[in-house]
């Protein structure tokens, strides 16, 4: 009789398309989709794409990068957080679609529908402008702006997004306003604008900026963080130009809410193991971000730190519940 109830019980959960869990001793047995929710050729996309290889020979299968751009990067994020959460698809997800968003309203996701992986890596800011540009440095860029008196252009992925939030308190320290552009496609889009000379400046990660920089199409002004980056030994920081103003972006890997701890745990190790991974770090190397680790419990405490943090940001430039009708 029992058995009679449990091939009738399977049979129904095939008849509905319930899967069962899945669990360690299966996992993974199909490509794992890896969505990235921003534009190809951006930053986060670049990330993705260099990791593809090393995590493929971690978990033994394909690993397919799908872009879900739009939204300002929540397009792609609602999407993993209303997957199956069975371990197959996985978010390559940054501080925008984690803080900054949620504090926006009117999503159809909060973070609770997620469950942090890992923090993997910080990224840089910089503040570019067209080779051919005369803003020269970032003195030029506040007297240009002031001149201007709030038309100077500035390219962002996303209006209160991961790069533009840092570079408002370079705005505020200086004594400027300048009038964001966002564009759908990311860092990738604010890319194309600049090399097109569409806009005034823009704001980018070094891996957005590495092809066209090295190609002397863009000037960068500066790079918004502690240290002048190890790739990029000839661009001062912020601070050193006078200007007391620091803020990175941060990518990390999440999955849907209620995957199998089991799974996540191999997702994780096989993600730290890829992050290892001497191209990979080459890659790194080459266009300034910066690798760091942060496994499930430590991002998940840093993840409510840094909102505490970005939010203080987020209403004084009244942008918290600005998307709830």
């Amino acid at each position: 009789m029992n058995k009679l109830v449990t091939l009738f019980a399977a049979a129904c959960a095939v008849s509905l398309g319930v899967a069962a869990p899945a669990s360690a001793a299966d996992f993974p047995q199909r490509p794992i989709t890896l969505v990235v929710p921003w534009g190809a050729g951006g930053g986060s996309d670049i990330i993705a794409r260099t990791l593809v290889s090393p995590l493929e020979k971690e978990l033994g299968k394909p690993v397919i990068v799908t872009n879900k751009a739009g939204g300002s990067g929540t397009i792609g994020t609602s999407f993993v957080a209303h997957s199956r959460p069975d371990g197959y698809t996985v978010g390559l997800i940054n501080n925008t679609g984690l803080i900054h968003q949620i504090h926006y309203g009117g999503l159809e996701y909060t973070r609770e529908d997620l469950d942090p992986l890992c923090l993997f890596l910080k990224v840089p800011v910089f503040l570019v402008v067209n080779s051919a540009s005369p803003i020269k440095t970032l003195d030029d860029y506040v007297k240009t702006a002031k001149e201007k008196d709030g038309a100077l252009t500035l390219g962002v992925a996303a209006v209160g997004g991961g790069t533009h939030l840092p570079i408002e308190l370079f705005f505020e320290k200086a004594g400027i306003k300048v009038q964001p552009m966002p564009f759908k496609d990311g860092g990738s889009g604010v890319l194309t604008a600049l090399v097109g000379n569409h806009i005034d400046s823009g704001v980018i990660h070094p891996s957005e900026a590495y092809g066209q920089y090295k190609a002397g199409n863009l000037r960068v002004l500066g790079v918004l963080d502690e240290t002048r980056l190890e790739a990029y030994p000839e661009i001062p920081t912020f601070k050193e130009s006078g200007y007391d103003a620091t803020g990175q972006v941060w990518r990390s890997f999440v999955v849907p809410k209620g995957t199998p701890k089991e799974v996540k745990d191999i997702l994780v190790k096989a993600i730290e193991t890829a992050t290892k991974d001497p191209t990979y770090l080459e890659t790194l190397a080459k266009i300034g971000d910066l690798p760091t680790w942060m496994g499930p419990e430590e991002f998940a405490k840093y993840l409510e730190e840094d909102d505490t943090k970005l939010l203080a940001t987020i209403k004084r430039l009244n942008l918290y519940n600005k998307n709830v009708q």
